[in-house]
């Protein structure tokens, strides 16, 4: 479920990039690329399927508690954080946005953590690690006949009765996870959009057969009212119309690399700059 590379130097910045469902690491890996063509080291975490789809959200949190204490023992992780390099998050679909929302909410637990590792999480809250995330198809609060297509890979022209029998097995999950979590989706668009690791980026689209954009849209619209920011400022966006669910770097490779490069050139510098770490170039 880990794959990690690592960067020119010890004071490389860090990119961590949360997989979505069902991917595979060769997937999440040209997307690790274009970090490590700017010298990046990276970490690729693939959340198993009881992430994604389990009944209530032990899962979940158990997952990005894990992801925590990597932050706190990897010894990349570490030198990153030492020397305040910078770490972008980089979350595709509701499998790596589950995730992230619940490191953020870790984090304002003061309990958490155990005790040898409290000075990193100390340094963690401190906003001195995290230089910004980047969402790919996420966050969205994700229908019955959305996720159905999640699970069929987003083919809307799947076999007629696979996809039969995988929404009826989904209503069932549904159906219980209610019963025991309420409105699980109302709940984690909530944490979603209190999530505030520093600058932002989205890439969604019109196109998505897993995803719907106007969910994704009106959370941004209403992050960027909380935090009282214009759009070319601390949160960017690209809605495209016709790439699907986590394609759009397939779509789009010079909009979407150059997005990921404006990231670093404007964020992940001016965030090491303000800490006196090393400089790093820019592309």
């Amino acid at each position: 479920r880990i794959r990690t590379s690592t960067g020119e130097c010890g004071t490389a910045p860090l990119a961590l990039l949360l997989g979505w469902f069902a991917s595979k690491r060769e997937h999440v890996a040209k997307y690790a690329a274009i970090y490590e063509r700017m010298g990046y080291s990276t970490i690729v975490i693939i959340a198993p399927a009881s992430v994604t789809f389990g009944i209530g959200h032990a899962n979940q949190k158990a997952e990005a508690e894990a992801i925590l204490r990597l932050l706190c023992v990897h010894p990349k992780v570490r030198a990153a954080v030492d020397e305040q390099a910078g770490v972008v998050i980089h979350a595709f679909s509701n499998g790596g946005a589950y995730v992230l929302r619940w490191m953020y909410g870790l984090l304002g637990l003061p309990s958490f953590g155990n005790p040898e590792d409290k000075p990193w999480i100390e340094k963690i809250r401190s906003g001195d690690v995290f230089a910004g995330v980047v969402y790919d198809s996420c966050p969205c609060a994700m229908e019955p006949y959305c996720a159905v297509r999640a699970i069929l890979g987003g083919k809307p022209d799947a076999n007629p009765i696979a996809k039969i029998l995988v929404t009826v097995c989904f209503y069932i999950y549904m159906f219980l996870f209610y019963l025991v979590e309420g409105n699980p989706m109302r709940v984690f668009l909530e944490d979603c959009e209190k999530v505030d690791f520093g600058p932002e980026v989205y890439f969604y689209s019109d196109a998505d057969y897993v995803m719907e954009a106007p969910q994704t849209e009106a959370i941004i619209k209403r992050k960027m009212q909380a935090r009282n920011t214009p759009d070319a400022e601390l949160i960017r966006e690209f809605h495209f119309t016709d790439s699907n669910h986590v394609a759009h770097l397939r779509k789009h490779p010079d909009v979407y690399n150059q997005a990921i490069v404006d990231f670093h050139n404007k964020w992940v510098r001016s965030f090491r700059e303000k800490r006196n770490s090393p400089s790093w170039p820019s592309y």
